[in-house]
């Protein structure tokens, strides 16, 4: 009956494959590159909503209906559509003279 000693293994030098696999300093490194891909999408997927000019978006306020309506009208009901507040003084001249153009604006 022969003897046979038991022997460790070699190491394999540092940065060279193990096994057919990454060392275990790779996977971890790996591992972590994943981990923050995986974060980082997931903080952009879940950040508010921007406009497309990277504006901040407004905060939402809610104001009554006075032209012929009742209740309110707020701005997170008109969320997603163009919105153009214009606050004038009905004896200011220069106000007057942008509601010809304001008008334009919104029949267009």
């Amino acid at each position: 009956m022969a003897s046979h000693a038991w022997t460790r293994p070699e190491r394999p030098a540092a940065g060279r494959l193990y096994r057919g696999r990454l060392g275990p300093p790779r996977r971890l490194a790996s591992l972590l590159a994943v981990l923050l891909a995986a974060a980082l999408g997931l903080v952009l997927l879940l950040r508010p909503a921007t406009p497309a000019y990277g504006a901040p978006l407004a905060p939402n306020f809610t104001l009554p209906i006075v032209s012929g309506g009742h209740g309110t009208l707020s701005l997170r009901q008109l969320r997603g559509h163009p919105v153009l507040l214009n606050f004038f003084w009905s004896g200011c001249e220069p106000c007057q003279a942008e509601r010809p153009m304001l008008r334009t604006a919104f029949d267009t």
